[in-house]
């Protein structure tokens, strides 16, 4: 593994320990990583997404969390619709999958 990947793989590590323990501030964690999708480009969508899904119990309690994020997704949905000939194709499955997912979770649209 290179170390740039081993810096992050740590990182994460230590967030998801901090935040489960209150050492990190979920509210203001939660609204960074909802600005994060709303600024992001389609490559850092695919982590932002992964590191969402993580978190998505908490961010679903707030409805001003939610609503901002799946517009952000949305947004992004739209980008890879007109990137997807450059996309890795994973990527725009997963967005698409977990915005789908986030939409029947919330009841904007019915689940199957």
């Amino acid at each position: 593994m290179s170390s740039v990947i081993l810096i992050i793989c740590e990182s994460l590590e230590l967030l998801r320990v901090f935040y489960a323990e209150g050492l990190v501030d979920k509210k203001l964690f939660l609204s960074w990583l909802v600005q994060q999708m709303a600024v992001c480009n389609l490559a850092q969508a695919a982590f932002v997404v992964r590191l969402a899904k993580e978190y998505l119990d908490d961010m679903m309690l707030s409805q001003a969390l939610v609503r901002p994020f799946i517009y952000g997704c949305i947004t992004k949905l739209s980008e890879v619709r007109k990137a997807r000939r450059i996309l890795i194709p994973n990527q725009g499955i997963d967005v698409c999958r977990f915005v789908r997912r986030l939409l029947e979770i919330t009841s904007v649209i019915p689940m199957h």
